[in-house]
């Protein structure tokens, strides 16, 4: 084992000299991803995720499937199962998906710390010894920034779990290596270690990421963190080289709520491709039930998208800043930017010394050096992972303070200071502005009231116009937890695809809204994606739920769907055909699909694609959805036929291309003359008459919303209440 000789870098080596630009010469580039060549692929190869029922043995389970499981079982019940390559990855899915002992099973994520490669300030005993301690409180610039009069508070009853590359939290010797327990977390109280890479019980960093995050938090002595004296809870989800998978999160995540952890701290990220499966999912609902404040890094691929698990209604996603000269912060270049970024905090850069202090603009603390745990020293790190390490740190003030995970969200977002290069909030992509712990605290000794919650109801259409040109449209509808249009708040989300931004806009007094995107000439692979990631009141901005309207005839029309076994199970879509509506204009051939799901791994959504483009994979249809006025209370009775694109009251079943739940696509205004009167502008914008708003999506409020309180409706015992408890229209795949 390579052991560094003690050496400190002194201060030519990072008083780097600056090229016209800002450009510090020899320094490294500004940070544009993690360290690591993240794979295209945002899957771990050779695994899946599987959750047994109840008293099955996941081991037999494995073996009966030909696979073996890659670790012992954990918290989550979930368990990965792998195998010898052979077999390919969707035909074992294929026969575990259908396995009467298996719950649920998918693909596994994989997962890498958010932050790039670090500068050595000092390392060993004797470098650290030479710096003067006065010298090293100066250069922790991010402290003075985020709280420039630090109050001392009594914190070690706050426990903060850092799920990470592990801590170096204890001085131990064993057959590999000799561990060290870094000086700035003596002080520190350690409770619940938890290994779920290892699985040997023992947390230890043998990275270094994980111990500058923790020293972050809670250190104290030379380099002392913005939360000293809290409690913490190492919990190794990534391994030495900084990656990880989604087991070990989830694992880590149902620990954590297992024994007690009031903040969970994730700078890490999954890849730009992996959507939240069910069980990341599961143990982010379960983190928010047990009322747990969830912080995770925005990430640092420098783009206008933030990934999981920040980007979920239940965590609060942080964005990177950089100093810009003595005084001034702004975003960081790396830092991902989106509506979905609640706020942002200290991240520093290695590129440049624009604050002046002498060295380059990282966040200075202790931890291990590279991969040699028995070696410790001062080190500059940059990254959404420093970022969000702070702002967790600030929930456990707030926590002690008395406040609940939701009233933390809200003080968290609610007294943060703009910054001068700042834009729109939310909208330019970092939040509400830069967090400022001192307004936080202060906010505190008054009455904190809850956030209000809200939920969005997206109604997407094509507009067409001239020279067959054509444009994206979206009406959208804000309720409040009554079920009451919600006048004068601001709506913020994203249009992601061809021309996507970010946009927002401010609801009338009906709760309405619209937005427009830009004129293009469609093409038939053209698809766009509606996103609303917040609803702006009071200065913070709530992670909406999903929201519909209701009338007799859907009431009919999900009870026909659930007694037909040829649409079973099938998502709702809806055709838009060329002409001009009452409410809407022009409106121009397409698919419309809209995401209804009750969980909480999104924010509401909707899709828009080019009318063609779910032609080319259709589905076996037959048979005819027959409505009874028995069942629907109507007359007189209705029978919707499948049809290939003519028929007033017809239907196609498509699927997606790969195999995801089938699409049960409607005419889009055409049952309007029908007695069911179901349309798409009256389930996704309440327009017409006899429509009723229900709140679908439970964004971030416990469990699905089957009963809806409003002048008494129940939804319970309806097929309604039966989709919503059923988990209502997931999210698609892409087509």
């Amino acid at each position: 084992m390579r052991v560094a000789a003690p050496r400190v870098a002194s201060l030519a080596l990072l008083l780097l000299p600056v090229l016209p630009g800002g450009r510090a010469k020899g320094a490294a580039p500004e940070l544009r991803s993690h360290g690591l060549v993240r794979e295209e692929d945002p899957w771990v190869p050779g695994r899946v995720l599987v959750a047994p029922r109840t008293g099955v043995d996941p081991a037999r389970l494995a073996r009966r499937h030909g696979a073996r499981l890659a670790s012992p079982p954990g918290p989550s019940g979930w368990v990965a199962l792998t195998w010898d390559g052979t077999r390919p990855r969707a035909d074992l899915l294929a026969r575990l998906t259908v396995d009467r002992d298996v719950r649920l099973a998918t693909l596994e994520g994989r997962t890498y710390g958010t932050s790039g490669a670090a500068v050595p300030f000092a390392e060993g005993p004797a470098a650290m010894d030479a710096v003067p301690r006065a010298h090293l409180r100066t250069l922790q610039w991010h402290r003075a920034a985020v709280d420039p009069m630090p109050v001392p508070q009594d914190l070690g009853r706050v426990t903060v779990a850092v799920l990470d590359t592990g801590v170096a939290y204890e001085d131990r010797v064993d057959a590999r290596r000799t561990w060290r327990r870094a000086g700035s977390l003596r002080c520190v109280r350690f409770v619940a270690p938890a290994d779920f890479i290892e699985h040997d019980g023992h947390p230890n960093d043998d990275h270094q990421h994980g111990t500058h995050i923790a020293s972050l938090v809670a250190g104290c002595d030379a380099l002392p963190g913005v939360a000293p004296g809290v409690r913490l809870m190492p919990v190794k989800v990534l391994d030495h080289e900084d990656v990880g998978t989604e087991l070990a999160l989830v694992d880590g995540i149902h620990h954590a709520v297992e024994h007690g952890a009031h903040v969970v701290n994730m700078s890490l990220s999954f890849g730009p491709g992996y959507v939240a499966g069910p069980a990341l999912v599961e143990a982010l609902e379960r983190a928010a039930h047990a009322d747990v404040v969830l912080v995770a890094a925005a990430g640092n691929e420098g783009g206008e998208v933030v990934t999981q698990p920040a980007a979920s209604p239940l965590v609060v996603a942080v964005g990177a800043l950089r100093p810009i000269d003595a005084q001034r912060l702004a975003p960081a270049g790396y830092s991902n930017a989106s509506p979905r970024v609640d706020l942002a905090s200290p991240g520093g850069a290695l590129d440049a010394d624009r604050n002046g202090d002498g060295i380059v603009d990282g966040i200075l603390a202790e931890t291990i050096a590279l991969q040699h745990p028995s070696s410790l020293g001062w080190w500059l790190y940059a990254g959404t992972s420093q970022a969000a390490a702070l702002v967790s740190a600030a929930a456990a003030h707030l926590v002690r303070a008395g406040l609940d995970a939701p009233r933390v969200r809200a003080v968290l977002e609610g007294t943060t200071r703009p910054e001068p290069l700042a834009g729109q909030p939310w909208v330019d992509g970092h939040g509400s502005g830069r967090l400022s712990l001192a307004a936080a605290r202060d906010a505190t000794h008054g009455e904190v009231p809850p956030p209000p919650s809200y939920f969005v109801a997206l109604l997407p259409w094509l507009e067409a116009g001239t020279m067959q040109r054509v444009r994206p449209r979206l009406r959208a509808v804000v309720l409040d937890a009554q079920a009451r249009r919600a006048a004068g708040v601001t709506l913020v989300g994203s249009l992601e695809g061809t021309g996507g931004t970010s946009w927002a806009c401010r609801t009338d007094g009906d709760g309405t809204c619209s937005v427009d995107g830009h004129w293009r000439t469609p093409r038939p692979e053209d698809r766009w994606t509606w996103r609303a990631e917040g609803v702006v009141a009071d200065g913070v901005s709530g992670r909406p739920g999903a929201a519909a309207f209701i009338n007799r005839g859907l009431q009919a029309l999900l009870g026909a769907m659930d007694r037909d076994g040829t649409v079973r199970g099938a998502v709702l879509g809806f055709r838009w055909r060329a002409g001009r509506q009452p409410e809407l204009g022009a409106v121009a051939d397409g698919v419309a699909l809209v995401d209804l799901d009750t969980l909480r791994g999104q924010t509401p959504r909707a899709r828009l694609l080019v009318n063609g483009t779910l032609e080319a994979t259709p589905a076996t249809a037959s048979g005819s959805l027959a409505i009874s006025a028995a069942t629907a209370g109507l007359a007189p009775s209705v029978r919707l036929v499948p049809h290939d694109g003519g028929g007033a009251w017809g239907w196609r079943l498509l699927r997606t291309r790969e195999g995801a739940r089938p699409l049960l696509v409607l005419d889009a205004v055409a049952l309007a003359a029908s007695p069911l009167d179901v349309t798409a502008p009256g389930l996704y914008g309440g327009l017409g008459r006899g429509w009723t708003p229900m709140l679908v999506g439970t964004g971030p409020m416990p469990g699905p919303v089957a009963t809806n309180r409003r002048n008494g409706l129940d939804l319970t015992r309806t097929p309604v209440g039966a989709w919503l408890e059923a988990g209502g229209w997931p999210a698609w795949q892409q087509p």
